[in-house]
């Protein structure tokens, strides 16, 4: 015998709250962006800046011309929707060592990008590989060096001398007296010797060039010949 079902007006509202309900909970939601990547970097107001991308460490070598001032620099660079970045893009920044940046995706991971800034390894003129050996001596000591120049066998002094002092030498920075900060660096590959100078008091920077370096025991430089000589007076 079939049997009749009578629904009530609550019975048919609570059936209809129930569909209702179904429905909103069947609706998809939008998962958070994990996208993380730092994008377009360039350097603000600049010229000749350019940037190369390192996938396996994540980091950017940003190359400037001699003279720029690396202690109050300003990257920008664009971001995936939602993220965010740490310093921010286009904020002030001092890359006398390299910087880094993390980037926050949408959904609250993270990464790690360092931007490290150098001086271009090729120059026009002798007078901007001076400039060069200047200013790497600035970055390291903090002090402001004189761009005048007295040079011996000035011509000797090439563009990977250059580049070797004020980027790819792993100066290391030593006090021999309260006045005067010393790097001093080997290029083993090549038997050169690079040694620089600078005496805080009065700006004073001297730069000198050894071959045929003989080494100690100790892997420490014994003996070289002498090769040119920079010296940057005020």
């Amino acid at each position: 015998m079939n049997r009749i079902v009578k629904y009530t007006p609550a019975l048919l509202l609570a059936l209809v709250c129930l569909l209702v309900q179904c429905k909103s909970d069947s609706t998809p939601v939008t998962p958070k962006s994990s996208a993380k990547s730092l994008d377009a970097l360039a350097v603000d107001g600049v010229s000749g800046a350019t940037s190369t991308f390192d996938a396996a460490t994540n980091s950017y070598t940003v190359t400037v011309p001699g003279g720029t001032d690396v202690t109050a620099m300003k990257v920008t660079f664009s971001l995936p929707a939602g993220a965010t970045a740490k310093p921010a893009a286009g904020s002030v920044q001092n890359f006398t060592n390299p910087v880094t940046y993390t980037v926050t995706a949408e959904d609250g991971t993270t990464q790690a990008f360092t931007v490290r800034v150098v001086y271009k390894s090729t120059w026009a003129t002798i007078l901007e590989r001076y400039d060069a050996i200047r200013l790497k001596a600035q970055r390291v000591a903090g002090v402001t060096v004189s761009s005048s120049v007295l040079a011996v066998n000035p011509a000797t002094l090439t563009d990977a001398d250059a580049a070797y002092i004020a980027n790819t030498a792993a100066f290391t920075k030593g006090l021999a007296d309260s006045e005067k900060t010393v790097w001093q660096a080997v290029d083993k590959a090549k038997s050169d010797i690079y040694v620089v100078s600078l005496t805080l008091a009065t700006g004073r920077l001297t730069v000198d060039k050894g071959t045929d370096v003989q080494l100690d025991a100790t892997g420490a430089p014994a003996s070289y010949k002498e090769g040119w000589k920079l010296i940057f007076l005020k």
